[in-house]
């Protein structure tokens, strides 16, 4: 009999991913398994709840998390980190989620397997981490951090580039080579929902500030801004996100096949909402 291996939520940034992957496998393994068998484990009367968290209508209640974790067998480190990831999950505000994440990746880190990828998500904790991965792919780079610092704009210090290099040497973003120069161990790093964007966050508002800077620093002809201000249904609205997402996939193909790349170039996209959503059959207000 073919046997499956029952989802651990250290595994998880997402309790929602957890809880879905965790009832598959129940699925699998007890044919007899239901969204209302597990609420009444849980002491929670109805399915219907359960589908509305599952589908992202509705959040887990933080009162029912410790029925969740008696249903769910959790006890210990693994009952900590399911509470901390439902917070993590629940949480819309920046620092509170920073420090969240904190939290998860501090529990997670008693697992050498997960520590070890954990690491990785720090290459966007700088700026200019990417920025330096990029000027080495265009170079070949032997050592010299005051010329690497002096290519990045707005300028690094050199030391900040000897720390990069080593941050993206040691996590596997770059390699020494025989010959004695860096290059690139991957063509591209793209974060996906890595963590619900959490960890870029912090690297988007890094990024923007420096924009402003930069306005002033790079010439016209090597710089485009524009933006529009519309009015849009939540439906187009996500229509609109997938145009960008299509669109940096297209963007990383026209990298990709470029023979001769001369510069390193920060391409940003935002689109939020700068207003509330009007009441349903109101004209006027």
């Amino acid at each position: 009999m073919e046997r499956f291996e029952a989802p651990r939520p250290f595994a998880y940034f997402g309790y929602r991913d957890y809880l879905r992957d965790t009832f598959e496998h129940r699925r699998k393994t007890d044919p007899g398994f239901s969204h209302r068998r597990f609420l009444a484990a849980a002491g929670i009367p109805g399915s219907g709840y359960l589908v509305k968290v599952l589908k992202a209508s509705l959040r887990l209640n933080r009162k029912y998390v410790p029925n969740f974790c008696a249903a769910l067998g959790l006890s210990g480190r693994e009952q900590q980190y399911f509470e901390k990831l439902v917070e993590f999950g629940n949480e819309k505000r920046h620092e509170p989620k920073q420090a969240l994440l904190k939290d998860l990746l501090r529990l997670r880190a008693a697992n050498p397997e997960l520590s070890l990828s954990d690491k990785r998500l720090k290459f966007f904790k700088r700026w200019y981490y990417p920025v330096v991965r990029e000027v080495i792919s265009l170079t070949r780079f032997r050592g010299d951090f005051n010329a690497l610092a002096r290519m990045v704009v707005p300028p690094i210090t050199a030391v900040q580039a000897e720390n990069a290099v080593k941050f993206l040497s040691k996590n596997g973003f770059i390699a020494l080579e025989k010959e004695g120069h860096y290059s690139l161990t991957e063509a591209f790093i793209t974060s996906g929902d890595l963590v619900n964007s959490t960890m870029l966050d912090q690297y988007h508002r890094a990024n923007l500030a420096l924009n402003c800077e930069a306005l002033d620093l790079v010439p016209p002809d090597l710089r485009s801004a524009s933006s529009l201000t519309l009015t849009l249904s939540e439906a187009n609205f996500e229509r609109i996100r997938r145009e960008i997402r299509d669109f940096r996939a297209h963007l990383m193909a026209i990298s990709n096949e470029d023979p001769n790349p001369e510069r390193v170039f920060h391409i940003g996209f935002i689109a939020l909402s700068r207003s509330r959503k009007k009441k349903d059959g109101t004209d006027a207000i």
